[in-house]
């Protein structure tokens, strides 16, 4: 080294430890060219500060970054903070970046992301599978996990929330409670929140699922059935209910909660509106001549009422629970719900055979059920195949007052 060359004035733990201030303005003190100071305040406290340089609008702006206290930050560990920092370019915007992104996971909870993916969805539901499925995640999901940021989640927590709802001895609604959460999940993915879904595959830890989840008889079963239900003594209204549903095949909700708006006897046609829907699609039930005659009899028992199965009042309608109440004092509670005719009428559509050859179509089957598949054949119309859904309509309600003559 030169005589003309001045050695660096690099800090040492002496003077750190002994550096004080002795005027209101804070004492500087450089570590040399690595760009850290130590800043000692009149009142002791010190504090290490690494100060660089960038270019803002075409001119050179000085920065400062706080890198610690000393002595909690010793000159050594000080030096490493400053190396670190020097790598970042503008380490205070990488410091405040990195800070958005911990607020932003911290900010996507899976409450705050569920709620906003039913706010998106519900639309397409029907009023009641949306009340539903807000109210599982509240009673379930919410509690445990809704304040989890959905970065951070893991399968453990998920099996966690399932399991006491399996503990409870209902499996089905475990299956159901996971496939909400999975969703929301697939949605927080869509919003490029997290990579992956710690959902999947955790039905592994549950109990197998229910392979009928809406009792119905077995074929053998069904006349005798049919004929309990003819002989029903309770309330007319509700054993026209009980003829009607099978004959229709349609959620009992979307049945009882029919006005006679929604009908036109005439043209022997019931259009549910999609509001009512669960997929929320507008569907149309062709009616045979028997469901008809059925109609016009409760027309008479209505009095006056805008529903088509009145309850005990005239302004509310008739209930799903009226229904399993009747099945129930006929010997078949547990054995046939509402929602099982629609198994039933599938399997006996799918089954009917004129000679060797299907009686119906397919795609006629499932767009009466009102299930819609993806891509092309999913694309929805209310009235597709409907001479071919008239002729199944009315072969199936001959069908089934052929099995009650039995």
């Amino acid at each position: 080294m030169s005589k003309l060359e001045k050695k660096p004035p690099y800090l040492t733990d002496a003077a750190c430890r002994n550096a004080t201030c002795t005027t209101t303005a804070v004492r500087k003190m450089s570590d040399g060219l690595n760009g850290l100071y130590l800043w000692v305040y009149a009142g002791g406290r010190k504090t290490w500060m690494y100060r660089y340089s960038v270019h803002k609008d075409g001119r050179l702006v000085e920065k400062s970054l706080t890198l610690g206290r000393y002595p909690d930050l010793g000159l050594a560990a000080a030096r490493v903070e400053a190396a670190k920092a020097a790598l970042l370019g503008d380490p205070a915007a990488a410091r405040k970046a990195v800070a958005q992104a911990k607020a932003m996971v911290a900010s996507n909870t899976f409450e705050a992301l569920a709620r906003e993916w039913h706010r998106i969805h519900s639309p397409h539901w029907s009023t009641k599978y949306g009340e539903d499925v807000l109210k599982r995640l509240k009673a379930d999901a919410f509690p445990a996990i809704g304040q989890r940021p959905v970065a951070e989640l893991k399968a453990s927590e998920i099996v966690a929330v399932l399991l006491p709802v399996q503990a409870r001895g209902n499996v089905e609604l475990a299956y159901r409670l996971l496939g909400h959460i999975t969703q929301v999940l697939d949605f927080a993915i869509a919003k490029d929140l997290v990579d992956s879904n710690v959902a999947q595959g955790r039905e592994k830890a549950l109990a197998p699922a229910p392979h009928a989840s809406h009792a119905h008889v077995e074929p053998h079963q069904l006349p005798a059935l049919l004929r309990a239900i003819d002989g029903y003594s309770g309330s007319p209204i509700v054993r026209l209910a009980l003829r009607i549903l099978p004959r229709v095949f349609t959620r009992a909700t979307e049945l009882l909660g029919a006005t006679w708006g929604e009908f036109d006897l005439a043209k022997a046609e019931w259009e549910i509106p999609a509001s009512r829907m669960k997929m929320r699609r507008a569907h149309l039930v062709p009616l045979a001549p028997q469901v008809v005659k059925m109609l016009e009899e409760l027309k008479a028992l209505g009095h006056g009422s805008p529903w088509v199965f009145p309850g005990k009042s005239v302004d509310k309608p008739l209930t799903s629970k009226a229904l399993l109440q009747a099945l129930a004092s006929l010997g078949y509670g547990g054995v046939q719900t509402s929602h099982g005719w629609r198994h039933v009428a599938s399997t006996a559509l799918y089954e009917a055979r004129n000679g060797d050859e299907r009686m119906f179509d397919e795609d006629a089957i499932e767009r009466q059920l009102a299930h819609v598949q993806g891509g092309v054949r999913g694309r929805y119309d209310k009235s597709k195949f409907l001479a071919e859904r008239r002729r199944m309509m009315l072969w199936y309600a001959d069908h089934l007052d052929e099995l009650a003559r039995k």
